[in-house]
């Protein structure tokens, strides 16, 4: 009867001459084979024998279940630890309107929960339909901020470029194990990427971009059910910066993209009564753009635009994340510099009039060969609660 399994295993080449089959006692399925170096027994010892094989066939059946069991409960631990964290996701991305925070933490909590090492959330840019680079996780921090600062410019996607192109033209998430083999994998020797999960960020039908996440730990495959959690991640993360992005619209300038003057005096209050409670500092930048007047006099409304654009960019850069700026008024612009002193507010008034001076500025005239170069500056005033004033008012 065994004579065939016997052979596929080579066990007759332990030289054993007794075999007894392991026989479950409820169907009779064989879950195991015991193999003596005996001839034929007495049968007082085979009935010993058969009673020893039931017991050890009992207790092999036991430590199976024992084992199904454990790897059942381990198993929906599991699930419900991912549960949990997408409970968690939930609640934390619905209270972030900061989009550069959201970015962040969307990609921390989708790698984290599917433990891979690395990702990247590229935004649909609706001016060009490119799928850009907006966030990554996984590399040294420097460069993580300033790819989400904009410091560093990525490449962009077409639309069908690439496993990210595909999925945002289909709408449809794809997994691969081995990126070596995909023909439509577009390969960058710095990312190494060895397998990739890329899904939509889709909302109200309309595509936000697509969340990449790349190389499991300790070179796991990505499954199905990772997947079908990334999935869920991903619709509550395309609501979450649907949210952010029609915040956004809501509190900041247009042109330049910093915070309107309203929502400005709205953190301005914030932060004097944080610094009334803390006794920490807070210092107030007035910036007005030198001979703006001219600027429009001389080329434009148009050229006026670009230039305080560029102004608002440059800010930006040489500011702090935590450093809140908003459009104060025409070509006036406001700063509040948290936590920071007469000293710091002197330090970033320097940073920002080098960074000007650095900054190219540059507008093509209609009909001239060459682009004219723009001197820009800026005039600031400096003023520190509670120094030179405890309220706005007295600040400004």
């Amino acid at each position: 009867l065994y004579a065939d399994s016997l052979a596929e295993c080579n066990l007759e080449n332990l030289g054993l001459y007794y075999w007894i089959p392991l026989l479950h006692r409820l169907d009779n399925s064989v879950i195991g084979i015991i193999g003596l170096d005996i001839s034929e027994p007495e049968p007082l010892e085979a009935e010993f024998i058969e009673q020893l094989t039931a017991q050890g066939a009992r207790a092999l059946r036991n430590t199976m279940w024992y084992k199904q069991l454990e790897a059942s409960r381990i198993a929906l631990a599991r699930q419900v630890h991912k549960l949990e964290t997408l409970y968690d996701v939930g609640k934390a991305l619905s209270a972030i309107d900061d989009r550069n925070h959201l970015l962040k933490d969307i990609l921390k909590y989708a790698a984290g929960i599917v433990r891979a090492q690395k990702g990247s959330i590229m935004l649909l840019e609706e001016s060009t339909g490119d799928l850009v680079v907006s966030v990554v996780h996984g590399i040294d921090p420097d460069t993580e901020d300033k790819i989400l600062r904009g410091v560093y410019k990525t490449r962009s996607f077409k639309m069908g470029e690439g496993i990210a192109g595909q999925v945002a033209k289909t709408r449809l998430p794809v997994i691969i194990n081995n990126t070596a083999d995909d023909p439509t994998f577009v390969r960058n020797a710095s990312s190494n990427v060895s397998s990739i999960m890329c899904v939509p960020l889709v909302v109200h039908d309309d595509l936000q971009g697509v969340l990449n996440i790349t190389n499991k730990e300790m070179g796991a495959p990505f499954t199905s059910d990772d997947l079908q959690i990334i999935l869920q991640v991903a619709d509550q993360a395309a609501v979450a910066l649907y949210n952010a992005h029609l915040y956004e619209l809501a509190v900041t300038d247009g042109l330049t993209k910093v915070f309107i003057r309203r929502h400005f005096f709205s953190k301005f209050s914030e932060e004097i009564r944080r610094v009334n409670r803390s006794q920490a500092n807070l210092s107030l930048l007035m910036l007005d753009i030198d001979f703006f007047k001219s600027v429009n006099d001389t080329y434009g409304h148009q050229c006026g635009d670009y230039v305080l654009y560029e102004v608002a960019s440059v800010l930006r850069n040489a500011l702090r994340d935590v450093d809140i700026i908003g459009r104060y008024g025409g070509e006036e612009f406001a700063v509040l510099l948290i936590d920071s002193g007469i000293e710091g507010a002197m330090r970033a008034s320097c940073r920002i009039q080098r960074a000007l001076e650095e900054h190219q500025f540059t507008w093509k005239i209609e009909g001239a060969d060459e682009p004219v170069e723009l001197r820009i500056s800026v005039s600031i005033g400096v003023s520190c609660h509670p120094d030179h004033g405890a309220t706005q008012s007295e600040l400004i």
